[in-house]
C-alpha cells in the first residue's frame, strides 16, 4: 500500500488500531498526538513505518507544523477525540466544553483545512473522520455529542463539495467497551442500543451493521476485543 497517510489522536485506543493496521498494511504512518509518551509506545508497536509526532490537534499551529512534516497527504484519519470533563449539560463547564468541541470538531476543520489544497491539486485523497453514534441518537455526553453531530454534517457537506477527494464517516457504538457500559449505567437508552457501525459517503444511503453481521462480512474478532472501528478492516476498505 504506496499510500501517505496521517492520522490524529494515536497515543491510544482507536487512533493507535488504525496506526497499526495501515502500517501493517504497507502505508507510511504520520500520527499526532498531545500525548508524546504513549505516541512512542504506539510507534513501537507499529513498527519503522510509523513516525510519532507531538502537538495538539486544536492548534493550528500544530497541525500545519505536523501535516508539512508528514508530506503530501494521500489519506487523511480524524480521529482525535475527548470526552473529559464532559456530562449532563448542567455539570459541564465552559472549559470543557471548549475544549470537548475544539478536540472533536475544530481539529477536522484544522486537519482537513490543511490537506485539501494537495488532495485538490492531484484529485485524489481521502479524509475519514471519525463520529459516534451519539450524533445519532441522544445517549449522553452533551458537548461530545453536539460535536459528533457537527462531525456528521461536515462530512457530508465536504462530500458534496470537494470532488475527486473520497469524504468518508463512520459512526459507531460498541455496547462492551468499558466507555460504553459506564454510559449504559447511567442511560437506560443506551442499554438498548445494540453494537452497530453506521457507514456513511457524503449524503449516500448510510449501511448499518448489526454485530454478528458486521463482524462475519467483514472481520472475524468482535467489538469488545478490538475495541477498533479500524481493525475490522473498515478503514483500509474505505480508503483504498
Amino acid at each position: 500500500m504506496n499510500k501517505n497517510v496521517f492520522i490524529t489522536g494515536t497515543a491510544q485506543g482507536i487512533g493507535r488500531a488504525i496506526a497499526i493496521r495501515f502500517a501493517q498494511a504497507g502505508a507510511r504512518v504520520t500520527g499526532m498526538d498531545v500525548d508524546s509518551k504513549l505516541n512512542a509506545e504506539t510507534a513501537g508497536l507499529a513498527g519503522d513505518r510509523f513516525v510519532a509526532l507531538e502537538g495538539d490537534v486544536s492548534s493550528a499551529a500544530d497541525v500545519t507544523a505536523c501535516v508539512t512534516l508528514c508530506g503530501p497527504v494521500d489519506i487523511l484519519v480524524n480521529n482525535a477525540a475527548t470526552v473529559a470533563g464532559d456530562g449532563l449539560l448542567h455539570e459541564v463547564t465552559e472549559e470543557a466544553w471548549d475544549r470537548v468541541s475544539s478536540v472533536c470538531l475544530k481539529s477536522i476543520f484544522l486537519c482537513t483545512k490543511a490537506v485539501l489544497p494537495g488532495m485538490m491539486e492531484r484529485r485524489s485523497g481521502v479524509i475519514l473522520s471519525l463520529g459516534s453514534i451519539n450524533a445519532l441518537t441522544g445517549l449522553h455526553l452533551a458537548a461530545y455529542t453536539a460535536a459528533k453531530g457537527g462531525v456528521l454534517s461536515l462530512t457530508r457537506l465536504l462530500a458534496q463539495q470537494y470532488g475527486g477527494v473520497q469524504v468518508v464517516g463512520i459512526d459507531y457504538w460498541g455496547k462492551d467497551w468499558e466507555y460504553s457500559k459506564k454510559v449504559c449505567e447511567k442511560n437506560a437508552q443506551a442499554a438498548n442500543v445494540e453494537n452497530r457501525v453506521h457507514f456513511q459517503k457524503g449524503d449516500a444511503a448510510a449501511l448499518d451493521f448489526a454485530n454478528d453481521t458486521f463482524d462475519g462480512a467483514i472481520s472475524h474478532l468482535t467489538f469488545h476485543e478490538v475495541k477498533s472501528v479500524a481493525d475490522k478492516k473498515l478503514v483500509l476498505q474505505a480508503a483504498l
